[in-house]
């Protein structure tokens, strides 16, 4: 299995869940560092702080996963690049908030716009890695 040096799962976590832990887990064991970015809508019933709060007590077992949440209000509309720029600004600022100077070098998920995501945070070599979405 190759190894990475700093992986990234962005999602909602609206709630979180055992399939987004064995992602989480997944990450752990495949990275050197994984950040995972709770992006919470402001209008959404479950508060952003419980989201990471339950999620940073559920991976405490993985010294190494750091989780983070910021506030994504933008429209979920994946096929616009000006929207989806919009959210990859608000899934970078809240990386460098915790690992500015590590890149993201993989990218785990199960939804669909990982591949996209992957491509956006391309690390140290010139493919980006997305695990659970097609390549690995």
């Amino acid at each position: 299995m190759k190894r990475f040096r700093h992986g990234l799962i962005v999602g909602k976590f609206y709630p979180p869940h055992q399939g987004h832990m064995a992602l989480i887990e997944e990450a752990a064991r495949s990275c050197d560092r994984v950040t995972v970015v709770v992006a919470a809508n402001s209008e959404e019933s479950l508060p952003l702080a419980s989201r990471v709060d339950w999620l940073a007590w559920a991976s405490g077992g993985f010294p190494t996963v750091t989780v983070v949440g910021t506030v994504d209000d933008h429209p979920i509309e994946y096929e616009d690049p000006a929207i989806w720029d919009a959210h990859e600004a608000v899934f970078r600022a809240a990386v460098d908030e915790v690992a500015a100077t590590v890149a993201v070098d993989a990218v785990f998920t199960g939804e669909g716009y990982g591949d996209e995501l992957a491509r956006a945070r391309p690390g140290p070599s010139s493919e980006p890695t997305c695990s659970a979405c097609g390549r690995s």
